[in-house]
């Protein structure tokens, strides 16, 4: 396996720190920083997403669909239909029952839709983020950034229209297809650093302990009298 998969990455963990810091800030409404602090957040943990996925590791869609649904969207709807009903049990219930019964499916992170939880609109755009991105890799072949460009400014030129909820948070898991692509980019491009240099480590090593050997034998032959007589019978 790849060295960047055998364990955990410090850097990549305080990455994560910084960010769940930060949401904490955002939603506390820091005033002006608020605006700053948001522009790179979203970015950032689909960058990391796009850092760790591990694309290779499945042969079929249906494996990689399947994968992604059981990590992702299993926790989704057991904690939304948790949080739905303790909503409905114990809240004043500001928004319609129906629409935030209904938002358990729709998910889109809309307030009159979560009431309950909005802050877990994530998980299902990061699982439509990811299985697009999966299949943009599989059939986009040699055009598949090209693709993944493409598709991510349609999402932002639909987000920048107003078009606030689609399912799944639909144009938001389109316009981070961008940076979660950067991710798995530079995730590809680290292993392949990490196993040139791991080549010319382990050459350096072999060529050196060829050479001890060699010294070795050069003074073993320098000192030894390898006088005739020796050969005589």
């Amino acid at each position: 396996m790849n060295s960047l998969t055998e364990k955990r990455l410090d850097y990549i963990d305080i990455a994560r720190g910084i960010g769940i810091i930060l949401v904490a800030f955002v939603h506390v409404q820091f005033g002006f920083t608020k605006i700053y602090i948001e522009s790179f957040l979203m970015p950032l943990f689909f960058f990391i997403s796009g850092f760790l996925s591990h694309h290779n590791t499945h042969k079929t869609n249906k494996s990689f669909i399947s994968n992604r649904f059981k990590r992702l969207m299993y926790p989704y709807f057991l904690w939304s239909s948790i949080l739905f009903l303790f909503w409905f049990l114990f809240d004043t219930h500001e928004g319609l029952v129906s629409y935030n019964l209904f938002g358990i499916v729709y998910a889109s992170g809309g307030k009159q839709f979560m009431e309950w939880g909005i802050m877990l609109w994530f998980l299902p755009c990061l699982f439509l983020t990811e299985t697009i991105h999966y299949l943009g890799l599989k059939y986009g072949n040699k055009y598949a950034s090209v693709i993944i460009l493409i598709l991510s400014f349609t999402g932002f030129f639909i987000s920048g229209k107003s078009v606030s909820y689609l399912t799944w948070s639909l144009n938001i898991s389109l316009a981070m297809l961008l940076f979660y692509h950067i991710g798995f980019m530079v995730k590809i491009f680290s292993a392949r650093i990490t196993f040139r240099w791991h080549i010319i480590s382990y050459s350096f090593r072999r060529s050196y302990s060829f050479s001890q050997h060699h010294i070795i034998m050069a003074k073993y032959l320098l000192t030894k009298d390898f006088s005739t007589t020796q050969f005589c019978t």
